[in-house]
């Protein structure tokens, strides 16, 4: 505690001008192009919110083309408008990709499939989808069935983190205390 105390005190200063250019560095770099590419890539690619993040993108992008799809509105233009209306930046590459491919006349499924971003399911969904002429009520359960999931693993990730917000919550309060007694001790044994 010394030690930490004698840092401060001393390159104080310095470290919170570190920490201050570090943080718009990082700002600066989630503004550019690559930066967001890197950001959401790593988004996607987390152990537990990664596959949440997925989840909930394909199922915009699913409600999206679904939609689309029933009101009429061609395939190459309803994946052009699910790429535009997603924040995800490695989901717009995918889907501008797949748009490409469509317009080319692959199928959607294995475009999506060579975009790497979408998981085995959707790409099944979106072929059977399209080979039964059914395609906008394959994606509205797949979106119902992804939101579902995601909402299951909220709950669950919900309730796993408060005992831990309790604890680390304590040990907050159980430091203020401390660094509020033990000076008040101090000046007790010294007199």
């Amino acid at each position: 505690a010394k030690a930490i105390s004698d840092f401060i005190l001393g390159y104080g200063w310095f470290a919170a001008v570190g920490l201050i250019a570090v943080l718009i560095a990082v700002a600066v770099g989630l503004r550019t192009d690559r930066g967001k590419e890197i950001w959401h890539r790593t988004l996607l690619k987390l152990p537990v919110i990664g596959p949440m993040a997925v989840k909930q993108g394909i199922a915009r992008i699913a409600m999206i083309i679904g939609t689309l799809t029933r009101s009429g509105v061609e395939l190459t233009r309803a994946v052009e408008l699910a790429e535009k209306s997603t924040g995800n930046v490695v989901f717009q590459r995918a889907l501008r990709q797949a748009r490409e491919s469509i317009s080319a006349g692959e199928e959607v499924s294995d475009a999506l499939e060579r975009s790497g971003a979408f998981p085995p399911l959707a790409v099944r969904v979106f072929s059977v989808g399209q080979e039964s002429g059914k395609l906008d009520d394959m994606l509205f359960r797949l979106a119902d069935d992804y939101d579902s999931q995601v909402a299951t693993a909220s709950a669950r990730l919900t309730a796993l983190l408060e005992p831990v917000l309790i604890l680390v919550l304590a040990a907050m309060v159980g430091f203020l205390l401390l660094a509020t007694i033990l000076p008040i001790l101090e000046a007790g044994n010294v007199m």
